[in-house]
């Protein structure tokens, strides 16, 4: 399964600060330069609310993305077994079992050659 719950509340906020400092800083540099990176951006041509609303739904649609992985990444846990949080109630993988003695095609490790 893996490691889960990788993503706490608070690294998803700080996940968004850098995306909204650079488009405060695009539209203060807009403002300016009249120069946008993205027609979306551009409050010369779209008009700054136009262009503000086109940034918020950008950021709100990351924001519904995010909601979703990091549900489902507290959701899948439950996955797993009670007692220990890192083993998988099934194995799913039987070739990462260490008990295994080498069977047919494998490669046997005292004598390097294939086992038969």
């Amino acid at each position: 399964m893996g490691p889960h719950r990788r993503f706490p509340w608070k690294v998803v906020a700080l996940a968004f600060v850098w995306p909204l400092a650079w488009l405060t800083c695009t539209f203060l540099h807009g403002a300016v330069t009249n120069w946008y990176p993205h027609f979306i951006l551009n409050a010369g041509h779209l008009g700054l609310n136009a262009a503000a609303l086109d940034a918020l739904a950008v950021i709100a649609y990351a924001l519904v993305i995010t909601v979703i992985v990091v549900a489902i990444d507290l959701w899948l846990p439950s996955l797993t077994a009670p007692d220990d949080t890192h083993r998988p109630l099934m194995n799913t993988r039987p070739e990462l079992n260490s008990s295994r003695t080498p069977g047919a095609g494998q490669i046997s490790r005292t004598s390097g050659s294939r086992a038969r």
